[in-house]
Order: structure tokens, then sequence, then C-alpha cells
């Protein structure tokens, strides 16, 4: 049977199975609904290209949670809403993004870009979130049997909250795997007919304009275009893969964690690697957690996830164990 949402589980203070089937039928609704209230008038028609990223990307990520044991889980071509970048600047909660996922109503927002490999590299992270691991939490102190107790996130992905959602644990792990997901994918597009322009166009762009402008091109672009407007005026466009310090974490932890069992399987980087994203996908993150301690000592993986509200400090102490 296809699954009715993202939500896996629902957690909470007095809660039963009356108040567990309320929060996740409200849940299937909004999956199946998708009337986001905040959307309406702004976002516009998908591109019949844009359409054929979302079903490729659904095919992609479908193959991850085939990889981790996991069944197909295809979000629907409506939960994928696009607004162009005019409308995307003027929705204040999106002003620091180009993407998001939103776990309550069950939507990806995406600010469309006229560049295939942009809009696929945005879509890809965020579908990423939408079949990671996720559970809810309702507030202590409520009955838990309507319909529209509040709830927040519990857990998605690596993220693990505290009770009422006030503080979060492993999300930069989290962001920086995802983005590591999501740069493995897109590296492998150089040949995709969808793509295969956009590359060309890239190394065309980084020869001609890398002297004049060296901060557009490093090891994390992955797309530069010369866009000329209607009224003749040029811009570089460049697509660059974010979460630099989540992903200096993540990929310092493993080398770690390689280095210290290099005399047994662990040794491995893509082994490792898969470690983190299957508890991501799965939602066990005991097996991490006690690799993590039985390598550097009891408490570790804890006192890592204490960490996340400051990430230099978290990559501080990542590199010193």
């Amino acid at each position: 049977m296809p699954k009715e949402s993202s939500i896996e589980n629902v957690f909470g203070k007095g809660l039963g199975e009356e108040g567990k089937k309320a929060v996740l039928g409200q849940v299937k609704e909004y999956f199946g609904d998708q009337k986001i209230e905040e959307l309406e008038d702004k976002e516009r028609e998908k591109s019949e290209t844009e359409k054929e990223i979302i079903a490729l990307v659904n095919k992609e990520t479908n193959k991850l949670l085939e990889k981790y044991g996991l069944p197909p889980f295809d979000v629907p071509e409506k939960n994928v809403h696009v607004l162009d970048e005019e409308e995307w600047e003027k929705t204040e909660e999106n002003i620091d993004h180009e993407a998001y996922f939103m776990a309550s109503s069950q939507h990806i927002g995406i600010c469309g870009s006229e560049i295939n490999l942009i809009f696929a590299e945005r879509c890809l992270h965020e579908m990423i979130h939408f079949k990671s691991y996720a559970a809810l939490q309702v507030q202590e102190g409520q009955n838990c049997k309507k319909e529209d107790e509040e709830v927040s996130l519990y857990r998605l992905g690596l993220e693990a909250y505290k009770r009422r959602g006030e503080e979060v644990y492993f999300n930069n792990l989290n962001e920086g795997l995802t983005e590591e997901l999501t740069r493995k994918f897109i590296s492998s597009l150089k040949e995709h007919p969808l793509f295969r322009k956009d590359f060309e166009e890239t190394a065309e762009t980084e020869k001609q304009y890398k002297k004049r402008y060296p901060h557009f091109f490093n090891s994390d672009t992955y797309c530069a275009k010369v866009v000329e407007f209607s009224n003749s005026e040029k811009v570089v466009r460049v697509g660059e893969f974010s979460q630099d310090n989540q992903r200096k974490v993540l990929n310092i932890l493993i080398d770690k964690i390689c280095q210290k069992n290099k005399d047994n399987e662990l040794k491995n980087r893509e082994k490792v690697f898969d470690m983190f994203a299957r508890a991501m996908f799965t939602g066990n993150l005991l097996p991490l957690g006690r690799l993590i301690d039985k390598t550097f000592g009891k408490g570790t993986f804890r006192r890592i996830g204490e960490l996340d509200n400051d990430v230099e400090k978290q990559k501080t102490f990542v590199k010193k164990l």
C-alpha cells in the first residue's frame, strides 16, 4: 500500500491510538489536499521540463530508499510548489533559502530557475528531506484526541527534537548529509539530456569569467551560466552546493571514524557514509550512536548533538576527536 504521507509516527504524553490516528489523518489530508494558504496567488504552473525533473528526482530518491531497505515513496508533483523569483522574494520566511520542505503541510516550496541543473539541485535536496524518516510530537498536557491538537516535529532524518520542540540535535549532520547526497546526484547528471547543455555552458562560463570573478568558481560551484535579460543586461548565474560548514563537520567525523577503525571494515569510507544515510532514512539512530561512542568514548554522540547551535564549536570538537 502506498504511503499516505511522510510521517511515520506520532509521540506525546498520554497519546493513545485514537489521538495518533487523528494526527496522522490530518497529515494525510494535508498530503493529498495541498491547499497552501501562504502560497495562494503566488505559485505558478510548472513547465513540462520542471515536471520531468520532479519525476527524475522521485526516481533517484526512490533508489536511495531501496538501497537502505525501504519501499518507494513518490512525492506527487502537486506537492512541489514553484514560485518565480519575484514572488519568492516577497515571501519573508523564504528570503534566506531557495527551497524548503514543510513536514507539517507536506509540501516543498522552490524558487524557480531558468537553469535546469539549479532547479534539480533545489528539488533533490528538499525531496531527500521529504523522504527521510519523520515523526511528530504532540505537546504534553493536551488530551491528544482532537484533530486540531498542536503538533511539532519530533524527528526528521538525523534531526532529533526535545519534547515541545524547544531544542534540536544533529541538524548540522542532517543538512550536511542531505547536501552530500545531493552533490553525488548532481555529479551523475553530466550526460543526461536535460542537463548536458548546462554542464557545457558551465565549463565555458568558467573559462571566460574565472579571472574576472574568481569568487564565483570554487569546488562547490556546480553550475554557472550567463543569463541575458530583455534589456540586454547580462549576469552570471551561479549554483553552489550549500551547507559548507555542516558538510565539513560530517566529512571530518566520517574521516575520523575511518582513521580510528583502520584495522576493521569501518576503514571503508563509503561504508561509514552509508551508516549515516541509513540512519537518516530509517530513523534508527542507535547503530550510529553506538559506533561513535565506541570509537571516541561514551557520550561523544550526545555531545556532538548538544553543540548543534554553534557549528564552529561543533567542527572544532569533531576535529579534536
